[in-house]
């Protein structure tokens, strides 16, 4: 890890500590922050489980790269169930039961799969053609999936660009360690520095808004989304 690395995640979990320190202190054990407890979690461990196994478990196709991050992403969207599914129909409550758990996450899985797919399809066509520090990694890419994902609200309140790391977490839980097992593996052919940053600040937001739109139009077609 180079010296720019060190202080772009140095400066950037301080940055998230703060953010999530103060919105604990301003809500308590909300929904929202349950999952985020739930994500941070999940974050640790997987980190933890990568430099305990470094070295012994690989991961050099572009096949397993996606197939690693929509798995992880279907755990952060159990997560979710208990405060914003993908849709609200779906909701998870303390009144619910361990079978309606289970259908409910059945069902958001079934829409979000294959937008994951997609979208971590899209992942490795950037990360295969350019070359992207950890920390460079860290920053575009979760932030462009912010951006795609809650692009209204930060249009809206742009103030609220300042709490990104919030929401930002989610997408780092997912991708992070299937990012770190694959990237000394890869052999990036373009060295367009303009592109490089751009393209995935483009192009996951994009994804997003397209998947995101036919997962609602199919949804409202089954009576799943108003």
């Amino acid at each position: 890890m180079t010296s720019v690395d060190k202080i772009l995640l140095y400066t950037y979990t301080a940055w998230a500590s703060f953010v999530v320190l103060v919105t604990f202190m301003r809500e308590g054990l909300s929904a929202n922050n349950f999952t985020r407890l739930l994500i941070i979690a999940y974050l640790l461990i997987t980190l933890a489980w990568y430099w305990w196994t470094k070295g012994r478990i690989t991961s050099q196709k572009g096949w397993a790269f996606v197939l690693k991050c929509s798995l992880s992403a279907l755990v952060v969207e159990f997560f979710y169930m208990f405060s914003r599914p993908v849709f609200d129909s779906l909701l998870v409550t303390r009144e619910s039961s361990a079978q309606q758990l289970l259908q409910n996450s059945l069902i958001d899985f079934v829409f979000t799969f294959p937008a994951y797919l997609v979208i971590f399809s899209l992942f490795w066509f950037l990360i295969s053609r350019f070359h992207y520090r950890i920390g460079e990694y860290v920053l575009l890419f979760s932030f462009g999936q912010a951006m795609g994902d809650g692009n209204a609200f930060f249009l809206a309140n742009p103030t609220m660009l300042l709490f990104a790391p919030y929401v930002v977490l989610n997408y780092q839980a997912i991708n992070i360690v299937p990012y770190l097992r694959v990237r000394h593996s890869l052999k990036p052919s373009h060295s367009s520095k303009v592109l490089k940053y751009i393209l995935p600040l483009i192009l996951i937001p994009g994804a997003y808004w397209i998947m995101g739109a036919m997962i609602i139009v199919v949804g409202r077609a089954v009576g799943l989304a108003k």
